[in-house]
């Protein structure tokens, strides 16, 4: 999905035994949509300790949402180890994942990606690279100028 893409609705379980869907997040306001390999993966693991200190730096309004093929288990054992203050979901279905045409070939998980999607339900930044240091400061700049918030 790219950016100006309308994102359809789906539902979710997420790891704490809630379902949601997307519009229902987006009734609240942006959403940051994460896809991670998984809780096993370090890139992964660095990556959702800097999304927790993005929340910090946004609105209250903007949802994080972490979506990864694990087993709800799995997620919860990693968020019982550490401090996660996030919506986190398990698409062992792979449904989403591959609405997102981010599942790696020959493989059983995500590629990661990060998106802001917008309350009018539209991609407004798409991010597929590399999750460097560099590259997750000027997403997170991005997101801060996208959502009308300055960083801290």
């Amino acid at each position: 999905m790219n950016v100006n893409d309308l994102v359809p609705d789906f539902t979710i379980n997420l790891s704490d035994g809630r379902e949601t869907s997307l519009y229902y997040l987006l009734n609240k306001g942006p959403v940051i949509l994460n896809f991670i390999m998984g809780t096993w993966c370090p890139v992964c693991t660095s990556h959702l300790s800097k999304v927790r200190s993005w929340q910090n730096k946004l609105n209250k309004n903007i949802t994080m949402l972490i979506i990864t093929s694990e087993t709800s288990d799995n997620i919860i054992k990693y968020q019982n180890e550490n401090k996660t203050s996030y919506l986190f979901a398990s698409d062992h279905d792979l449904k989403i994942i591959n609405m997102f045409n981010l599942r790696l070939m020959l493989m059983d998980i995500a590629k990661p990606a990060t998106y802001l999607i917008d309350s009018d339900k539209h991609i407004k930044i798409s991010f597929n690279k590399m999750r460097s240091k560099k590259n997750t400061d000027k997403l997170l700049t991005k997101v801060c100028e996208t959502c009308d918030n300055s960083p801290t």
